[in-house]
């Protein structure tokens, strides 16, 4: 029997490998996906991604099966953040549903928009390539606007 595991959608930084590793995480699986009925926006203090309902609404991300320690291990690590299920389509059609994150309002130190930094950017695009998600999807990120070199 296989251990319990979840989806988790990555829409900033965790599109991209490379944070798995850095994190000491390892995705069971990773696959491209078109979530709806959401935006990712870029928001806070820092331009961190985060994801908020809006009907009609759709962006390309990377889900993530994951075990249930590795994901306990970044709840921990992405303070700030609550956790939202998601409905998500891989490019063959199938559904998944996925625990995305989003600010928590409550808590946040700057409610409203910043760009993302250029590094954030490239890590994200690099993902996206990485991973196969869309070339159209991938572009729309690479023309999103940025607020400098930054170093998150």
């Amino acid at each position: 029997m296989a251990a319990p595991a979840l989806w988790y959608l990555g829409i900033g930084s965790m599109m991209n490998p490379q944070k798995f590793i850095d994190r000491g995480m390892k995705p069971l699986e990773s696959r491209p996906v078109l979530c709806v009925d959401f935006v990712r926006r870029f928001w806070g203090k820092f331009g961190m991604a985060e994801i908020r309902e809006q009907k009609g609404a759709e962006f390309h991300a990377v889900v993530h099966r994951m075990s249930l320690e590795d994901m306990a291990k970044l709840d921990k690590m992405e303070r700030g953040y609550i956790r939202k299920d998601i409905v998500c389509f891989t490019y063959d059609g199938t559904r998944i549903v996925a625990s995305g994150y989003q600010f928590d309002l409550a808590t946040i130190m700057f409610n409203g928009h910043t760009p993302p930094s250029e590094r954030y950017l490239n890590l994200m695009v690099s993902g996206m390539e990485y991973y196969g998600c869309d070339p159209a999807a991938i572009q729309e990120m690479r023309a999103t606007p940025t607020q400098g070199p930054g170093s998150r």
